[in-house]
């Protein structure tokens, strides 16, 4: 904190790491676009998605694996995030659990909640992602227990439940050419 009782800020990057913090989440959403839809997209179409050449992309995820593992480790890291935040609204006894609980959906599923599903089988899940997938799992869960234990969701309703919800919102293709 600084003195007068304000956080200090960081200070931003600039220069070559200012574009290369922008190239990384170009990269990442690029990533996020192209292998959802085509799961064996090739390093290449990621990169040209993303408006970087390919040696860029290589530089900083070396291999396609490291790639994926850190966009599933990405993904689940903000869905566990947006989840903690909301059992923080919901400690808030005025907060109404219901469009709290679908503001939780609506941002778990533009964080890429059951989207990584297509790419189960493409990579190698190490202790890393099992441990950001369990704590995802647990935030979701006092989510869900907060809303039920509120009225806002049915009892029989479980954890497992919402994440096949999601998979299941991502299996719809509208207008898809497939």
């Amino acid at each position: 904190m600084a003195s007068d009782g304000r956080r200090a800020r960081k200070p931003l990057p600039r220069g070559r790491k200012a574009e290369a913090a922008v190239n990384d989440v170009e990269i990442m959403v690029a990533a996020f676009n192209t292998l959802t839809s085509n799961p064996r997209a090739s390093m290449a179409e990621i990169a040209a998605c993303a408006d970087v050449g390919v040696a860029s992309l290589y530089r900083r995820y070396p291999t396609r694996q490291t790639l994926v593992h850190q966009l599933c480790l990405r993904a689940m890291d903000s869905i566990a995030a947006a989840a903690d935040a909301c059992v923080h609204r919901l400690d808030d006894q005025d907060a109404e659990p219901w469009p709290e609980f679908l503001a939780f959906l609506s941002s778990a599923l533009a964080d890429g909640a059951g989207a990584m599903r297509a790419l189960a089988g493409t990579f190698h899940a190490d202790a890393e992602l099992a441990r950001a997938a369990a704590q995802m799992n647990a935030e979701i869960g006092k989510v869900l227990a907060l809303t039920q234990a509120r009225g806002a969701v049915r009892a029989d309703v479980t954890a497992a439940d919402i994440t096949q919800f999601f998979e299941m919102l991502r299996a719809i293709r509208i207008g898809d050419r497939r």
